[in-house]
């Protein structure tokens, strides 16, 4: 289709990527080559190649002027590494998250989200950049369209279900790619391994299996946010915020490095599994404005001459404050209280779609809910103190008898500080915990 040169600015000396198509390109490929040069120049992010200009080398060869990035392909990256740590796999995820916002925001569909597709720069701190925009799609209405209906345009090994079936892609499916593109960094390979069209084929009916390997040491939070929010089959089914999914990354990153005693970056987000609540809002959500950082001066002491302190930078003729006491050290904040409520359902009420939306919101910031077995819904509730949690437990349970009757049973119980459910124990990899598996045979009892 074209060739990539390395080139030097006349004027200013800089170097430049320049790509220029084949001048045997038919009519359509020129279109799309145009087109790619006046989306790449519409968005402007640290985690994209940035396009410098466009012109035509002759009548019939268009170029495209970009940025010179020093690097290598994340595909030969991931080569010479084979995978990658979750938390490098979820920071390099989340900076194409980011630049996937800016392009979603700009009313742009990648379509083609895979390591080819992405530079990994030499220079420290090392980014990923977004390019190859060629088969790129604008979401405006009036855009011309150049690829047929039931035509495959993209990477089939990274395609969403919908792109296989040759519908139209949308946000939902650049998502898609994007967990794609996580799981391999993550295992090293695609899921199902993805290597035949046989393999690819499964996406359409099969929901992406957890890896049996390497499960151990995954917050249960990237896990969820992997398999049911971005490879999802159904297209409504995931999450659709590409600025969510970056600052999920980064809050499972941050609580990581928190755990590890390491100073975590600024302005974290807090990821709860709440399908619903992203379900109603993910297609309005707007990216957060940004707010501009205060610069707080630095208080100024000095010691007078009866040993106390006074500030120099209060107003003239304010009474100044002295302390010869130390301030005491803050009250440790109360410890959460957890507790467990297992419902026990008929398979058809969870494998309703509308029903585990319902069941998903009921617990919208007061804890996290789980799907086992077919049958049973497990909702793990946190409370600042006994008294709060047991009202949360008893609203929790009203709202269920309302809704279900007769068709309900469940049972709860307080949890140790120490409980934890990860996916291991959801998918059978690992024992349930001994306070799940006694709930279960009480309901059952």
């Amino acid at each position: 289709m074209g060739t990539v040169y390395a080139a030097r600015h006349i004027g200013l000396g800089h170097l430049v990527a320049v790509k220029v198509i084949s001048d045997t390109a038919s009519d359509q490929l020129l279109l799309r080559f145009q087109r790619e040069a006046k989306l790449m120049a519409s968005v402007r992010h640290t985690n994209i190649v940035q396009i410098v200009d466009y012109g035509m080398v002759s009548e019939r060869t268009p170029c495209i002027v970009m940025e010179f990035v020093d690097g290598e392909s994340l595909g030969d990256y991931l080569k010479r590494h084979r995978r990658l740590h979750w938390t490098k796999a979820a920071k390099i995820t989340s900076q194409i998250a980011s630049g996937l916002t800016a392009l979603h925001e700009q009313g742009i569909i990648h379509r083609d989200i895979k390591p080819d597709n992405i530079i990994y720069t030499s220079a420290m701190p090392r980014h990923a950049k977004m390019l190859d925009f060629g088969i790129a799609r604008g979401l405006q209405a009036t855009e011309e369209k150049l690829t047929q209906s039931g035509v495959l345009i993209g990477t089939p090994a990274y395609m969403a279900p919908e792109q296989l079936l040759g519908e139209v892609a949308s946000k939902s499916s650049d998502m898609y790619s994007l967990g794609m593109l996580l799981h391999e960094l993550m295992y090293g390979t695609l899921p199902f391994g993805s290597n035949t069209m046989k393999e690819i084929m499964l996406r359409l009916r099969k929901p992406a299996p957890i890896p049996e390997s390497s499960v151990a040491g995954i917050p249960l939070e990237l896990l969820s946010l992997l398999f049911d929010q971005l490879l999802a089959i159904e297209p409504e089914e995931r999450v659709t915020s590409a600025w969510s999914v970056a600052q999920a990354l980064d809050e499972i990153h941050d609580t990581y490095r928190r755990k590890r005693g390491e100073t975590p970056t600024a302005g974290a987000f807090i990821f709860k599994r709440d399908k619903s609540a992203r379900h109603k809002t993910r297609e309005t959500s707007p990216t957060p404005p940004e707010q501009a950082l205060t610069r707080v001066p630095a208080r100024k002491e000095r010691g007078d001459q009866n040993g106390s302190f006074v500030r120099d930078d209060l107003e003239p003729g304010t009474t100044p404050w002295t302390s010869t006491e130390p301030t005491p050290p803050p009250a440790p904040a109360p410890t959460p209280q957890l507790a467990l409520l297992l419902a026990r359902l008929p398979p058809s009420t969870l494998g309703n779609q509308t029903e585990r939306h319902w069941l998903a919101s009921q617990v919208n910031n007061h804890g996290r809910a789980f799907f086992y077995g077919g049958q049973f819904w497990i909702c793990v509730l946190t409370g600042k103190s006994a008294k709060s949690l047991e009202d949360k437990v008893t609203t929790l349970e009203r709202g269920l008898q309302e809704r279900y009757g007769t068709l309900l049973k469940t049972t709860t119980r307080d949890l140790p500080e120490a409980f934890n459910l990860t996916a291991a124990h959801l998918s059978g990899l690992a024992p349930l915990p001994k306070e799940l598996s006694e709930s279960i045979a009480a309901v059952l009892s």
